[in-house]
């Protein structure tokens, strides 16, 4: 088995005399912005099975005020076969309060040809409500000349 453990701390400083507004939900304005994230991730191999845990801080402060924010995680990958897979993603985001899972099921039936079926769910973390919920299905083909 083999495992990792990486630490990585970012410190961004993007001033702005522009006067936008800063739109926090989608960052594609900062004013007068300080960023600090600091993320820690934890990595797993076990033949078949790779997993993931990563937590991430940001601490953002504005003119206006300031927002933390904490994001964790999880990735787990399972090769059924060399054309079969499961994938999973499952994370947790403070600021929303929320929890969302993304599961796939992946099948390569030929060369550049894949059959996905894919589950998304989001929840409240506090009420544990749902919120939204989708089950998605695509098949590709490559057509040959």
């Amino acid at each position: 088995m083999l495992w990792s453990l990486a630490f990585l701390l970012l410190f961004q400083l993007n001033p702005s005399t522009d006067p936008v507004d800063f739109d926090l939900a989608r960052g594609s304005r900062q004013l007068d912005a300080v960023k600090i994230s600091e993320a820690i991730t934890i990595d797993g191999v076990l033949n078949e099975l790779n997993t993931s845990v990563t937590y991430t801080h940001n601490n953002i402060s504005l003119a206006g005020g300031r927002a933390d924010s904490d994001l964790v995680t999880t990735r787990v990958n399972y090769s059924i076969s060399t054309t079969a897979f499961i994938n999973a993603l499952v994370q947790y985001n403070s600021s929303r309060n929320q929890w969302s899972s993304n599961i796939r099921f992946n099948v390569i039936h030929r060369p550049l040809s894949d059959f996905y079926v894919v589950y998304n769910e989001r929840r409240n973390s506090i009420s544990g409500e749902l919120e939204d919920r989708a089950v998605i299905a695509k098949l590709t083909y490559m057509l040959s000349r």
